[in-house]
C-alpha cells in the first residue's frame, strides 16, 4: 500500500503547488481564452511600452498561441515539477520570477537593438510568441545541469544511441521553433536567464521567497522523492 501511495503521489503535483498552478493557469488559458483576448495579453512592445500597457511584460507568458504548443508545454510543465520538489517551492518561486524576468527583460532589448519586425504584424516590432516559454527553458538550463540519464540507452536511432534525456531535448527542439524566431528568441532568452541563474558568480540560487509564504506553498504531507 505505502508503495502505491508512493507512486500515486509522484504521478501527482504533490509538493509541487508552483507547478500545479502554472499547469493549471497555462493549459485553461490557452484552451479557453479567444484569439482576440491572447493578442491583448501578448508581448506588443509598442503598447506594452508606448501605451505604457506594462502587464504585457508578464502576462504574455499566461497561455501559448496554438494547440500544438499546449500540447507539449503542458508536458513540460509536468516533467519538470520535479524542480520545485528539488529546491522546494519558495527557492522555485524565486527561479521562476528571476528567470521569467531576465529573460523577458533579454527579448525586449533584443527586439529593441535588432529593431526586428514582424512579417505579419505590419511595421510593428515583433511580437515574440506568447507562453511561459521563459519558465521551461529556463528549467531546461537545471536538467541539463542536475539531472542524469536514467537510461543512456533508451532508444538507438541509425546507430545512434538517444538516453531519456535525448527524447526530452527532441521535444523542447520543436517547442523552441514552433513560431520560428518568435518562439526562439523567448526560448532562448529562457535558456540564458537559466544559466545566469546557476552561475556561480552571481550566486542566484541562493534566493528564496519570504518564509511568510510557507503557509501557501507546504504540502499537507511531506513531498514525495523528484
Amino acid at each position: 500500500r505505502a508503495r502505491a501511495e508512493k507512486r500515486s503521489m509522484a504521478a501527482s503535483f504533490e509538493g509541487a503547488p508552483l507547478c500545479r498552478l502554472a499547469f493549471a493557469s497555462t493549459t485553461l488559458g490557452s484552451l479557453l481564452l479567444s484569439s482576440s483576448s491572447k493578442a491583448e495579453l501578448s508581448l506588443d512592445l509598442g503598447r506594452a511600452l508606448g501605451r505604457r500597457e506594462l502587464w504585457r511584460l508578464w502576462s504574455h507568458q499566461v497561455a501559448f498561441d496554438s494547440l500544438g504548443e499546449t500540447v507539449i508545454g503542458a508536458v513540460h510543465l509536468y516533467r519538470f515539477r520535479r524542480f520545485e520538489r528539488m529546491l522546494g517551492s519558495r527557492r522555485f518561486g524565486a527561479f521562476a520570477l528571476i528567470v521569467c524576468s531576465l529573460a523577458t527583460s533579454l527579448a525586449t532589448g533584443v527586439v529593441f537593438v535588432t529593431g526586428a519586425r514582424g512579417r505579419d504584424q505590419g511595421n510593428t516590432y515583433l511580437r515574440p510568441a506568447s507562453g511561459p516559454y521563459a519558465l521551461i527553458f529556463g528549467m531546461y538550463s537545471l536538467f541539463y545541469s542536475l539531472v542524469p540519464p536514467s537510461r543512456p540507452r533508451l532508444v538507438g536511432i541509425a546507430g545512434i544511441d538517444l538516453s531519456d534525456k535525448s527524447l526530452m531535448y527532441l521535444a523542447a527542439a520543436q517547442l523552441l521553433f514552433s513560431a520560428g524566431f518568435r518562439s526562439f528568441l523567448p526560448g532562448a532568452c529562457g535558456l540564458l536567464a537559466g544559466a545566469a541563474y546557476l552561475s556561480d558568480t552571481l550566486r542566484l540560487y541562493t534566493l528564496a521567497l519570504p518564509k511568510a509564504l510557507d503557509r501557501f506553498l507546504l504540502p499537507s504531507s511531506p513531498p514525495p522523492p523528484p
